[in-house]
C-alpha cells in the first residue's frame, strides 16, 4: 500500500520550511530511487488521493514547483482552505479540470523578492465554475499571473460555444496586490455571479487595463448589460497604483456599478468615472 493509500482520513496537510522539495505528490516516474524531492508518492493510477483533505497551508519551501498534479483530479473535491506563502518557485497549484466544489478560502502571497513562477492563469473556466462555495480570494506578490480566470482561449476549453453559468456566487472578498503582469481581474462573464461581493481591493498593479475584461463567451454579449446593476452589495471599493486601469470593463459593455460606503481611488491617472 502506498503512503497515499494510507492517507485517507487526512483533513489538514501543513508543510513549511522544508527546502529542496519540488512536488507535494509526485509519481516517482523518472527519479529512480531519489524520492526526497516529493513529499507522497502517488501510483500512477492513483485518482482519489486524499479524498477527505479540508485545509492545506503550505510555507517557506523555497524550491517547491507543484502542489496537485493531474492524478489528483477527482481528490479535491473536500478541499475548503488553501493558504500559500512564500513559496517563489511555484508552477502550478490545482489541475485544469479538477474540482473545487467546497472551496471556500484561497490565499497566496509571496513576500519574497523573488519572482513568483505561476501560470499566466490561476483557474481555467472549468475549474471556475466549480467554485460555488469560494467566499476569500487573496493573491499577493504573484508576479507571472496575467489572468485569474481563463478567458477560453488557450485553457482547454471550447468555452466561446458553452452556456457558462453565474461563476463564483458567494464570493465576498477579493484583495489583489503586486501582481505586476496581471492583465485582468476577471472576464465579464463573471461579474453577473458576484452577487455576495462586499470588498474589493486592488493595489499595485500596474498592466491592469481593466478590472471586469472581454470573454469569448457567445451568451455574454455586451448587448445584455445595459441596464443591469452589478455588485449590488459592494460596500467597499480600493483601486490603488494601478497607472494602466482605463475604466471597471470595456466600453463596449455600459453597465451600471453600485455607490459603495467606501471608495477610495489613488494614483489612477487613467480610469474614468464609475457609472452609478
Amino acid at each position: 500500500m502506498s503512503v497515499v493509500q494510507s492517507l485517507q482520513r487526512l483533513e489538514e496537510l501543513t508543510i513549511g520550511g522544508i527546502d529542496g522539495l519540488k512536488h507535494i505528490i509526485g509519481s516517482g516516474r523518472g527519479h529512480g530511487s531519489n524520492t526526497s524531492k516529493e513529499f507522497i508518492l502517488a501510483q500512477e493510477n492513483s485518482r482519489f488521493l486524499m479524498p477527505s483533505l479540508k485545509r492545506v497551508h503550505i510555507g517557506k519551501c523555497s524550491t517547491l514547483e507543484s502542489m496537485f498534479p493531474i492524478c489528483c483530479v477527482e481528490g479535491l473535491e473536500q478541499l475548503q482552505t488553501v493558504q500559500i506563502f512564500d513559496i517563489p518557485k511555484l508552477q502550478t497549484i490545482f489541475p485544469v479540470e479538477c474540482n473545487l466544489q467546497n472551496l471556500k478560502l484561497l490565499m497566496i502571497c509571496i513576500w519574497e523578492t523573488e519572482k513568483c513562477g505561476v501560470g499566466e492563469v490561476l483557474f481555467s473556466m472549468c475549474v471556475a465554475q466549480s467554485l460555488l462555495q469560494l467566499e476569500l480570494l487573496i493573491i499577493i506578490g504573484v508576479d507571472g499571473l496575467k489572468h485569474i480566470i481563463g478567458n477560453g482561449r488557450g485553457d482547454g476549453s471550447n468555452t466561446s460555444k458553452e452556456f457558462i453559468p453565474p461563476l463564483m456566487p458567494n464570493l465576498k472578498i477579493i484583495q489583489i496586490s503586486g501582481c505586476n503582469e496581471l492583465e485582468s481581474l476577471l472576464p465579464i462573464c463573471c461579474v453577473e455571479g458576484l452577487t455576495q461581493l462586499q470588498r474589493l481591493e486592488i493595489m499595485d498593479v500596474p498592466k491592469l487595463r481593466y478590472v471586469f475584461d472581454e470573454c469569448d463567451h457567445m451568451d455574454h454579449s455586451s448587448l445584455q448589460y445595459g441596464n443591469q446593476i452589478f455588485l449590488p452589495r459592494l460596500e467597499c471599493l480600493r483601486l490603488d497604483g494601478l497607472e494602466n486601469l482605463v475604466d471597471m470593463c470595456p466600453k463596449n459593455y455600459p453597465a451600471k456599478w453600485p455607490s459603495p460606503s467606501e471608495i477610495m481611488v489613488k494614483d489612477c491617472p487613467n480610469f474614468a468615472t464609475i457609472s452609478v
